[in-house]
């Protein structure tokens, strides 16, 4: 026996069972014996469990010959028939003999393809600009995702994209190389841009990321893979920071000698970077001084520390002599490697004459440090932190 399985309704017209599609099965019954046989019998479990016959021609059937029996009617495809690649279906026939036994049973096995929408996914993670902590993602570096989609299923799918909502969130969007794949193919897919891993993404020790693939098959099938992780292990948040000490000098005159109109007086700075990522463009800005200030490096590693001074003095005024002491507040700024952007202004205040001087921050809960030399009073000391 053979038997034929054909898809008799195709509400997308792919070719494909889906569900709801009918398949009509036909058997034909061969007499391979040496003498006639009559009255077939089919019996197909799968139809017999929808309320399905088969029905064959009562025969006879002469040695050679070959009659065709057909089912009851169409056999309407569940989601369950549709869950794998092929509708399994198998039958099996018995005829009389003359002597009115029953031969021996034939079995027949069809299959009939199923539309099956499926992708794959995989998923990788690099990290292009490793700062503090190599290996690691640190607040600040920089990730570049790719992906690659293949169709594992039995129908050809459009309109293939990524859903990656960490990158959607930073408005980066991914574009596959083509949106349209065949059963088998596949396509790379690429991010626009690098993604620059911020302080929350790394709170948990991990920076971790999760997409998934979609496509559409004709009919209005869709297909979603499971999920693509890459995951990178956590490193350490950017902690920008700068502290400024200020200094204040009156040639030949000891800290507390009172003002005198005209006299000059020498600022200088000392800048700490007290923060973990390197800080570029380094500057000092004092309003009451009328010329730039210079520092000896404009680059700071954690750690590092640099001296500024201004190229002109100050010249105590009859208002500053009135007031019976001059206070002087500057300001440090600069821009770190990575991470959020440091405030603009961190302020050191120094008043003399030195019995009336005070220090100022601006991180009120951080001590203040100092340090001192023979000929200059003790320095104030305030703090730049980043900012967000």
């Amino acid at each position: 026996m053979t038997k034929t399985a054909t898809i008799s309704s195709d509400a997308n017209g792919d070719g494909m069972l889906s569900a709801g599609d009918a398949v009509t099965y036909t058997f034909s019954v061969t007499n391979r014996g040496p003498a006639q046989v009559s009255a077939p019998e089919v019996t197909d479990p799968l139809l017999a469990s929808r309320g399905i016959t088969a029905t064959c021609p009562a025969g006879p059937i002469a040695a050679g010959s070959s009659v065709t029996c057909t089912s009851s009617a169409p056999m309407t495809a569940t989601e369950r028939d549709v869950s794998t690649t092929t509708l399994e279906n198998r039958a099996s026939v018995q005829a009389l003999t003359a002597q009115g036994n029953r031969t021996p049973v034939a079995w027949a096995y069809q299959s009939a393809p199923v539309a099956v929408p499926t992708l794959s996914l995989t998923k990788s993670a690099t990290l292009e600009h490793d700062g503090m902590t190599a290996d690691a993602a640190d607040e600040g570096d920089t990730v570049r995702y790719t992906f690659r989609v293949v169709n594992t299923g039995t129908v050809p799918l459009t309109g293939v994209a990524i859903d990656d909502p960490l990158l959607a969130a930073a408005s980066i969007a991914v574009t596959c190389e083509t949106t349209d794949l065949a059963p088998g193919a596949s396509t790379p897919c690429t991010a626009a841009g690098d993604y620059t891993v911020r302080a929350p993404d790394i709170a948990e020790g991990l920076l971790r990321n999760v997409a998934t693939a979609t496509g559409t098959a004709t009919g209005g099938l869709s297909a979603r893979s499971d999920n693509a992780k890459a995951d990178i292990v956590g490193g350490q948040t950017a902690e920008a920071e700068l502290d400024l000490r200020k200094y204040a000098r009156r040639a030949g005159l000891l800290p507390d000698a009172p003002l005198v109109r005209g006299q000059e007086v020498t600022y200088g700075f000392i800048v700490v970077n007290t923060g973990t990522v390197r800080v570029d463009d380094i500057t000092v800005a004092d309003p009451m001084l009328t010329g730039p200030i210079t520092c000896a490096a404009t680059t700071l590693e954690p750690g590092g520390s640099t001296t500024c001074a201004a190229d002109a003095p100050y010249l105590v005024t009859a208002a500053d002599v009135t007031a019976a002491k001059v206070t002087n507040t500057a300001t440090v700024s600069g821009r770190p490697e990575q991470g959020p952007a440091l405030d603009v202004t961190g302020s050191g205040s120094i008043t003399i004459p030195a019995e009336a001087r005070s220090s100022t921050s601006s991180r009120p809960r951080r001590s203040v440090r100092t340090a001192g030399s023979r000929d200059w009073p003790t320095p104030a000391m305030s703090s730049a932190t980043r900012s967000g």
